[in-house]
């Protein structure tokens, strides 16, 4: 499965919080390690980083340096944030850059540097190491760019993910936007309002080619991630947005466990919890599914009208 590995000092976790966020949020697997200390100091409007959001990490009991290591060498994409805060131990630092630099010049994985401090800022021994090692790939300097860079960093994870082709777009007439355009978590937000919170849905109106598409393009970790994106989406797109958040999304904790009733019959539950909740939370779910889950980047042309017809039923609904 394709993944992003992130490298970066715990320290910096607040600051690649936002960033993380982001690109889960694009359906983008991502893999990082002590995934609890970038929910150190929330505040409870702030969105957290969950395990079910994420690809498994380093479980209880396994080796430290060799979870690790299989993950750098599975990733697609390394993204790795240099800093002033490697200053203290760069032995890490050494083992995974050696790794995604070897990997980028075989050609067997990406490597996206990225300059979290100024370059100007960054100790001079650091600079003479990336320089000893010949690592003339380009960085992202956001640090210096702020946003812009941001936004290219993620726009290159995911392009990482799906390089093979560019996806086809359909315009969904009632909503006025081009799928899937709709790529950024912002924008899905924006278009997700425009849905009515209810009333409740049929459940027939779910076509079972979509449910099947879910089943197949997902394991049971990756639908939990899903499941979890789509709720944040959906309580991001009421405001203020509301506690206690299972009163409006899908509650994980009444769903079955897919490893015992199969993915299928887990994604008809799921759907079936959605279309209780009403049309936003049915469209959360496929406006917060990766585009190649539901047939945005692959020829299938059934199912991708069953889903913009499914969007322009949702949308056209009765509102409450």
């Amino acid at each position: 499965m394709s993944f992003v590995f992130i490298s970066h000092r715990t320290i910096d976790k607040p600051r690649i919080r936002e960033f993380v966020l982001d690109i889960l949020g694009r359906g983008v697997p991502v893999w990082v390690d002590n995934f609890e200390e970038f929910n150190i100091g929330l505040t409870a409007g702030d969105r957290r980083i969950d395990r079910s959001m994420l690809m498994q990490g380093i479980r209880t009991g396994e080796d430290y340096p060799t979870e690790i290591d299989k993950a750098l060498l599975s990733a697609t994409t390394i993204v790795l944030f240099w800093s002033k805060s490697w200053t203290p131990d760069r032995e890490m630092l050494r083992h995974e850059h050696g790794i995604a630099l070897a990997r980028h010049r075989a050609n067997s994985g990406i490597y996206l540097p990225v300059f979290l401090d100024k370059f100007d800022d960054l100790p001079n021994n650091l600079l003479e190491y990336r320089s000893k090692m010949a690592d003339s790939v380009q960085a992202f300097d956001v640090a210096t760019y702020g946003p812009s860079h941001w936004s290219s960093l993620s726009d290159a994870v995911v392009s990482a993910m799906k390089p093979e082709q560019a996806p086809p777009t359909r315009q969904v007439d009632s909503l006025g936007v081009t799928i899937p355009a709709l790529l950024g978590r912002e924008a899905r937000i924006s278009v997700l309002k425009r849905f009515p919170r209810g009333p409740a849905v049929d459940p027939f109106t779910i076509r079972n080619s979509i449910k099947l598409a879910f089943a197949q393009g997902t394991n049971a970790v990756r639908a939990k991630a899903i499941i979890a994106d789509a709720n944040d989406l959906l309580l991001d797109s009421i405001s203020p947005r509301p506690a206690p958040r299972f009163m409006h999304a899908i509650h994980p904790a009444s769903l079955p466990d897919p490893s015992v009733v199969g993915l299928l019959d887990y994604w008809a539950a799921v759907f079936d919890e959605a279309c209780m909740l009403g049309p936003r939370m049915v469209a959360a779910l496929i406006l917060g599914a990766p585009p190649n889950l539901i047939g945005q980047t692959t020829p299938d042309e059934p199912l991708f009208r069953d889903v913009i017809e499914l969007l322009e039923a949702l949308h056209n609904g009765p509102a409450t």
